[in-house]
């Protein structure tokens, strides 16, 4: 047994994380490590410039009980694009506990017009709630800092994930539909 401890990282030890958790939590192509154990109640989402893809606004506080994952992208990121069939993946197969929301942060000045995020949503054939973050208030809020980032919110209504520029699947391997957040496994942006 000790023998098998001096194999483990020592960060792993004193996380308390078991191997699926480290692996998640310390995977390169997801650039991701651990959060602090301490939690942040999610700020509710602005939609100033507009829903899409709904009829109307959504909360965070309609939403409790469900997980909740938010997608910050822009339609001319291909780093974007290629996480959305992670996305649709994982609505397809959590339908009843994951609810994603797209969170359009534009890059450039013509993807803030609302009718332009609407034929791209068109075009990737894009089926969940997308609020226009046109002045950047929700990206802000959250902290975000690159396009994409994926940010997981629990139950309860906490920032429990996020990673930037890897693949949803990774945020949300193994996790835990039924479990309780702190058995949970939490990322963040490096």
């Amino acid at each position: 047994m000790k023998d098998e401890l001096r194999a483990l990282p020592a960060s792993m030890i004193r996380q308390g994380l078991t191997r699926q958790q480290y692996r998640a939590c310390y995977d390169r192509s997801a650039m991701a490590v651990a959060l602090p154990r301490d939690r942040v109640r999610a700020p509710e989402l602005v939609g100033e410039a507009g829903w899409l893809n709904t009829d109307r606004p959504l909360s965070l506080a309609a939403l409790r009980g469900k997980i909740i994952l938010l997608d910050f992208w822009t339609y001319c990121c291909i780093n974007c694009m290629h996480v959305l069939p992670d996305l649709k993946r994982l609505e397809e197969k959590y339908p009843r506990e994951l609810v994603v929301i797209g969170v359009h942060s534009a890059k450039f000045t013509n993807e803030r017009e609302t009718e332009n995020i609407r034929q791209a949503i068109l075009r990737y054939e894009i089926v969940h709630p997308v609020v226009n973050d046109r002045n950047f208030v929700n990206w802000r809020a959250y902290g975000v800092r690159a396009w994409p980032t994926l940010m997981v919110i629990d139950a309860e209504g906490c920032v429990v994930g996020t990673v930037s520029i890897g693949r949803a699947s990774t945020i949300l391997k193994g996790w835990p539909w039924s479990g309780t957040p702190s058995t949970s496994p939490t990322l963040k942006t490096i």
